[in-house]
């Protein structure tokens, strides 16, 4: 029996997005679909790290997706996660798309919703039109066009947020964690720290490593506050990685870790910090974990801590939002350049040291940290409220080719 091509891709901006995918692909598996995988950027990085979970990997260029014509016409559906070149272009090539997505309250367009409906009659069809569009279209007005044109779009409930853009076929969905499987063999650690992927299209490994070196000077402290027999593991991307001099990798346990070892990592650590995205915060609750944020890396970050800590309970270490630009690479490059500011500010001292000691608190207070994660899944349940997301994905898919 001829098994469906599933064709999968995910926005290359930090992990988020490919967590998801990763998520939703470990349901997948089996032997039912031929899974391809077309992308690049850091969605690329963890899918190489996770290859097993697909059949084919191909490299998509920036701007270039009219090279994979043959792929595209070869598939029978389209699947991506917040990536939304592949929906635009497989549109306009007559193919089932569905689009998931856990950012629906972000997107800023200026497309009028005539200008919607006029595309979706008109691309069909079309696919010069459809890669044109695909790409060279803005971000925000590229997710529009794709949230609008998916035959399913899975969109993340927030209970107090709504989407910001017209979405004609919209399916809300719970949040998107990993499946409960066997654990893997993975050394535990007292703290969990993630950079996350941290790369996009506005920030490059050299422009993050400051952020890099801000979360080691964290590090440093809260070693000497909690004492050198406590385990600090650091997950980076091994882009950033590279960067990091040799000591500094030494003086703790520095890894690029596949989607299964990371999440065995969150479950069995004793307190995660990380930045505020909300795919590793989510698999936090998931798992138990307690975590406590770092300051923001993105432009988008601000509002995932509205989500995750709206009364900021839980900010290891938070700069704040003053002077944030609203273009999205200016605000991103405007929080690189004060990470790099604030490692040699007067007041960084007194910011470190004392969210070193938060850490340390929750670390060595079982209590807390029980309070902590109580506190978060309630914040979690009134939110969003479940972790079935990847299964309602699925499940569709499934149904889609009888499947299920």
């Amino acid at each position: 029996m001829r098994r469906p091509k599933l064709l999968l891709s995910a926005e290359p901006f930090g992990y988020g997005p490919a967590g998801k995918l990763l998520s939703i692909v470990e349901r997948l598996r089996g032997g039912d679909f031929h899974l391809s995988f077309l992308g690049g950027g850091t969605a690329m990085t963890a899918v190489r790290m996770n290859q097993g979970f697909f059949d084919t990997i191909v490299e998509l260029e920036a701007g270039r997706i009219h090279e994979h014509e043959a792929l595209i016409r070869g598939c029978d559906a389209i699947l991506s996660v917040m990536e939304p070149a592949l929906v635009i272009a497989g549109y306009a090539h007559r193919k089932t798309t569905l689009y998931v997505d856990s950012l629906s309250f972000l997107w800023r367009s200026s497309i009028e919703r005539e200008m919607l409906e006029k595309l979706s009659s008109e691309l069909p069809g079309a696919p010069a039109l459809g890669y044109e569009l695909a790409n060279d279209m803005p971000m925000h007005d590229a997710q529009a066009l794709a949230h609008y044109l998916a035959h399913a779009c899975f969109i993340q409930r927030y209970s107090n947020l709504n989407s910001t853009i017209a979405i004609a076929n919209p399916r809300e969905i719970d949040a998107i964690v990993p499946r409960h499987g066997e654990p893997v063999a993975c050394q535990g650690c007292d703290l969990l720290v993630s950079l996350s992927g941290q790369l996009s299209a506005f920030a490059d490994a050299v422009s993050s490593l400051d952020y890099a070196n801000l979360v080691i000077d964290l590090c440093e402290r809260i070693r000497a506050k909690a004492g050198g027999d406590t385990r600090i593991d650091i997950a980076v991307n091994p882009a950033v990685r590279k960067l990091i001099p040799q000591e500094q990798q030494r003086r703790f346990n520095m890894c690029s870790l596949d989607h299964r070892h990371m999440n065995e990592k969150v479950r069995t650590c004793t307190l995660l910090l990380a930045p505020p995205g909300l795919t590793t915060a989510l698999e936090s609750i998931f798992h138990g974990t307690p975590y406590l944020l770092l300051p923001d890396q993105h432009y988008a970050h601000h509002l995932n801590r509205m989500i995750l800590d709206p009364a900021g309970q839980y900010a290891a270490l938070d700069f704040g939002t003053r002077d944030l630009p609203r273009d999205p690479r200016a605000a991103t490059r405007f929080l690189q350049e004060r990470a790099k500011s604030q490692l040699t500010s007067p007041e960084f001292d007194t910011l470190a040291d004392a969210a070193a000691e938060r850490v340390c608190e929750l670390l060595f207070d079982a209590a807390l940290r029980a309070a902590a994660i109580r506190a978060q899944r309630a914040q979690f349940d009134a939110c969003i409220g479940g972790f079935d997301g990847a299964t309602h994905v699925t499940n569709e898919v499934k149904q889609l080719f009888a499947l299920a």
